[in-house]
């Protein structure tokens, strides 16, 4: 008997697959709400100078400069194939400097056409205890395609300002 039940089961079961096909939500939810927003980290360790001679430190977790600060970029590189749209990215920093500073940009190029665009800018300001995190949801040009070059641009200024990492929300676009 127990042997009937189960193929009764595996049955409707395989049926349920060829008919409807598999659907990865959550119940109540449609096959593209599970789509939903992304998330992508670029941590410190991913930034790399655009002067060699900045004196910086980069223990991987995160990121500081003496006080004459310096500027680092960072490749983005979104885990799917089609294009994707970015809804926010949020600048992680312990900013204990009254006059310093760290800002990122997130720009997106066109490199068959010597292009680039600015998608997004957050910035630390004043001077907080702990890590604070600067979002910046007001995205221009928002859509990144595959044969564009999407990067961050990160400046710090000043000693005393540290930046843990970079996260970009964002949705594929199905």
């Amino acid at each position: 008997m127990n042997k009937g039940w189960m193929a009764v089961v595996m049955g409707a079961l395989l049926v349920g697959i060829l008919v409807g096909g598999v659907a990865w939500a959550r119940p109540g939810q449609s096959a593209r709400a599970a789509d939903a927003t992304r998330k992508l980290t670029i941590p410190a360790a991913f930034f790399h100078p655009t002067d060699p001679t900045y004196d910086y430190w980069n223990n991987g977790d995160h990121i500081w400069t003496d006080s004459n600060g310096g500027s680092f970029t960072a490749p983005v590189v979104f885990p799917c194939l089609p294009s994707v749209t970015v809804e926010r990215i949020i600048l992680s920093v312990r900013d204990q400097n009254v006059c310093g500073d760290a800002s990122v940009r997130l720009y997106r190029t066109k490199p068959n056409k010597g292009t680039q665009v600015e998608m997004a800018w957050a910035y630390s300001t004043g001077s907080q205890s702990g890590v604070v995190n600067y979002i910046d949801h007001t995205i221009d040009h928002p859509v990144v395609w595959p044969s564009q070059g999407p990067y961050l641009k990160l400046d710090i200024s000043g000693e005393s300002v540290s930046v843990y990492g970079v996260q970009i929300e964002y949705k594929r676009n199905i």
